[in-house]
This record gives C-alpha cells, sequence and structure tokens, in this order.
C-alpha cells in the first residue's frame, strides 16, 4: 500500500509539473519512469502475496 501511496503522490507532482512548465521532458519524464517502475514492483508484490503465499485466498471447502 505504501508503494501505491507514493506512486499516486509522484504522478501528482508530475501533473503539476506538467501543468506549470508544458513540457513533457526532464524533470516530469523522470518522475513518470519512476511511477511506472514502482507499480510494477508494487504488481509484482501483490501477485506474490496472492499466489505464493495464498494472502486473500479462500481454500475452506464448499
Amino acid at each position: 500500500m505504501s508503494i501505491n501511496l507514493v506512486a499516486v503522490a509522484l504522478y501528482a507532482i508530475n501533473i503539476w509539473l506538467r501543468l506549470q512548465s508544458g513540457t513533457n521532458t526532464g524533470t516530469p519524464l523522470v518522475l513518470s519512469v519512476i511511477g511506472v517502475c514502482m507499480l510494477a514492483v508494487s504488481g509484482w508484490l501483490g501477485g506474490k502475496m496472492v499466489h505464493e503465499a495464498g494472502i486473500g485466498v479462500d481454500i475452506a471447502p464448499r
């Protein structure tokens, strides 16, 4: 959850910088790359929790 919250904050800063400067290079581009990488790591960790540790999976017999 922490990684996702930081990624959202980076994207908010990214949008603000793009609106202020009107450019898509430099710092906004770097923030976009970092945000995408953080979301990829977060997704990988979430998948690992579900598929390997069985967190959030109901295995009760029916």
